[in-house]
Protein backbone atom coordinates (compact mmCIF):
# COMPACT_ATOMS: atom_id res chain seq x y z
CA UNK A 1 0.00 0.00 0.00
CA UNK A 2 1.39 3.40 -0.87
CA UNK A 3 0.13 6.90 -0.18
CA UNK A 4 0.05 9.81 -2.64
CA UNK A 5 -3.54 9.34 -3.71
CA UNK A 6 -3.35 12.61 -5.62
CA UNK A 7 -6.49 13.90 -3.93
CA UNK A 8 -6.52 17.51 -2.85
CA UNK A 9 -7.62 18.97 0.46
CA UNK A 10 -7.41 17.67 3.98
CA UNK A 11 -9.07 14.85 5.89
CA UNK A 12 -12.07 15.90 7.99
CA UNK A 13 -11.18 13.28 10.60
CA UNK A 14 -7.40 13.42 11.20
CA UNK A 15 -6.59 16.74 9.47
CA UNK A 16 -3.76 15.24 7.41
CA UNK A 17 -3.58 15.92 3.67
CA UNK A 18 -5.83 13.66 1.59
CA UNK A 19 -2.74 12.96 -0.51
CA UNK A 20 -1.40 10.99 2.49
CA UNK A 21 -4.40 8.65 2.42
CA UNK A 22 -5.18 5.62 0.32
CA UNK A 23 -8.74 5.06 -0.85
CA UNK A 24 -10.17 1.59 -1.50
CA UNK A 25 -13.58 0.76 -2.88
CA UNK A 26 -15.81 -1.49 -0.80
CA UNK A 27 -15.67 -5.02 -2.20
CA UNK A 28 -19.32 -5.79 -1.53
CA UNK A 29 -21.23 -6.27 -4.77
CA UNK A 30 -22.91 -3.08 -5.94
CA UNK A 31 -21.57 -0.95 -3.07
CA UNK A 32 -19.95 2.37 -3.98
CA UNK A 33 -18.59 3.34 -0.57
CA UNK A 34 -14.89 3.78 0.11
CA UNK A 35 -12.40 2.99 2.83
CA UNK A 36 -10.02 5.84 3.66
CA UNK A 37 -6.72 4.78 5.24
CA UNK A 38 -4.29 7.38 6.60
CA UNK A 39 -0.66 6.42 6.19
CA UNK A 40 1.15 9.22 8.01
CA UNK A 41 1.80 7.12 11.11
CA UNK A 42 1.23 10.13 13.35
CA UNK A 43 -2.01 9.92 15.34
CA UNK A 44 -1.01 10.46 18.98
CA UNK A 45 -3.84 13.00 19.37
CA UNK A 46 -6.23 10.05 18.92
CA UNK A 47 -4.32 7.91 21.46
CA UNK A 48 -2.90 5.71 18.70
CA UNK A 49 0.66 4.80 19.62
CA UNK A 50 3.31 3.83 17.14
CA UNK A 51 3.58 4.35 13.43
CA UNK A 52 0.48 2.48 12.30
CA UNK A 53 -2.04 3.06 9.55
CA UNK A 54 -5.52 4.06 10.70
CA UNK A 55 -8.98 4.04 9.14
CA UNK A 56 -10.44 7.53 8.88
CA UNK A 57 -13.57 6.37 7.05
CA UNK A 58 -15.13 3.07 6.02
CA UNK A 59 -18.28 1.52 4.64
CA UNK A 60 -20.90 1.38 7.38
CA UNK A 61 -22.87 -1.34 5.60
CA UNK A 62 -19.82 -3.57 5.06
CA UNK A 63 -17.20 -2.49 7.65
CA UNK A 64 -14.69 -5.24 6.76
CA UNK A 65 -15.20 -5.51 2.98
CA UNK A 66 -11.89 -4.03 1.93
CA UNK A 67 -9.08 -5.57 -0.11
CA UNK A 68 -6.71 -4.47 2.67
CA UNK A 69 -6.98 -6.31 6.03
CA UNK A 70 -8.67 -3.73 8.26
CA UNK A 71 -9.81 -6.02 11.07
CA UNK A 72 -7.16 -4.86 13.56
CA UNK A 73 -6.61 -1.36 12.19
CA UNK A 74 -7.49 1.52 14.59
CA UNK A 75 -10.61 3.43 13.53
CA UNK A 76 -10.86 7.19 14.09
CA UNK A 77 -14.49 7.84 13.20
CA UNK A 78 -18.01 6.64 14.03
Amino acid sequence: MSASSGRSGFCDICSHANNEHTFYACTARGCRNEFKICQTGSHQEFNVDGKVYVLCDWCLDHPYSCIWDVTSMPRLKR
